[in-house]
């Protein structure tokens, strides 16, 4: 994932920006990802490869959007790892007898 200079920096450019605009710019990075995916998914004349590629764009767009409202949030990596922790448990729970 992302490295604490990364973090540090994608921290700086949002502070840059006007909340709204940060919040509008993460929704339309994954609105583009769940485009790309269902792309994925069409008869589009385009590579298996191709689509690889414009997932992969999109989801590292994401990532840095995510970490954008991380921080607009201020959400604490604890808190982060905590939810995350207990989102993951109840995923393994709910999958555990299927």
């Amino acid at each position: 994932m992302l490295n604490q200079n990364q973090i540090k920096l994608i921290q700086e450019i949002t502070d840059k920006v006007p909340k709204e605009y940060a919040i509008l710019k993460s929704l339309e990075e994954i609105s583009e990802l769940g485009a790309a995916i269902c792309q994925s998914y069409t008869k589009d004349k385009i590579s298996k490869a191709e689509h690889y590629g414009r997932v992969l764009d999109e989801v590292a767009d994401v990532t840095i959007q995510l970490e954008a409202i991380k921080h607009l949030f201020t959400i604490t990596p604890q808190m982060f790892e905590l939810t995350l922790q207990k989102k993951i448990e109840k995923m393994k729970s709910k999958f555990e007898n299927v």
